[in-house]
């Protein structure tokens, strides 16, 4: 009868074998929370895209469509300012189809738009509005959040800080979107520009 010898594995085998396969479990492991970091700040950047393009829309349809833009006004016990962190736009009326409110052939009453970057965290819309006016009102009316705004601003053209507000023909919006997730910060900048309607 022939008798076979079961030979096993050697310590030194054993620690070698575990050796790499704790290597590659922690390549492999680098590769996937690699993977999932980059779906994050993708996911962050596409909502900081998101947020911004309407922001960016909004307030640059309305600057378009304003007359001029206000120093300050005065809605009830709040006071605006114009900043680079708010911007006062005067537009003209709107009648209940939503166009212009024309009285003959003159615009005679217009409403305020106000946007404010507020503590750097959102910017906000509000509204004032005649009593002529059929443009709905906003109060407080929040169009980005959940994002930092901290370097965002309004510049004024073509001298900033205006010397006569009057003289204001256009408006240059910066936003610079920043969030951080777990450890994830994405930053995106956004600029445009727009005159304002009398310098079209």
């Amino acid at each position: 009868m022939i008798k076979f010898k079961q030979k096993g594995l050697t310590l030194v085998e054993l620690l070698v074998a575990m050796s790499i396969l704790s290597i590659l479990t922690l390549i492999i492991g680098q590769i996937y929370v690699n993977n999932v970091r980059s779906v994050q700040r993708q996911q962050i950047n596409a909502q900081l895209q998101r947020q911004g393009k309407i922001a960016l829309d909004e307030i640059i349809s309305d600057v378009r469509s304003a007359w001029e833009v206000k120093e300050q006004v005065i809605d009830g016990d709040t006071q605006y300012k114009a900043s680079e962190k708010v911007l006062i736009l005067k537009v003209p009326a709107l009648d209940d189809e939503g166009n212009i409110k024309y009285e003959g052939e003159e615009i005679l009453y217009f409403d305020y738009i106000i946007y404010t970057i507020e503590n750097s965290k959102r910017v906000v819309k509000n509204t004032i509005i005649d009593p002529q006016s059929q443009r709905p009102r906003e109060q407080n009316h929040t169009i980005a959040e959940d994002v930092d705004f901290e370097n965002s601003s309004f510049t004024y053209q073509p001298k900033n800080p205006p010397s006569s507000w009057p003289e204001v023909q256009g408006i240059r919006v910066d936003l610079e979107l920043k969030k951080a997730v777990a450890n994830i910060e994405v930053k995106l900048n956004l600029t445009s520009q727009a005159k304002l309607r009398n310098w079209q």
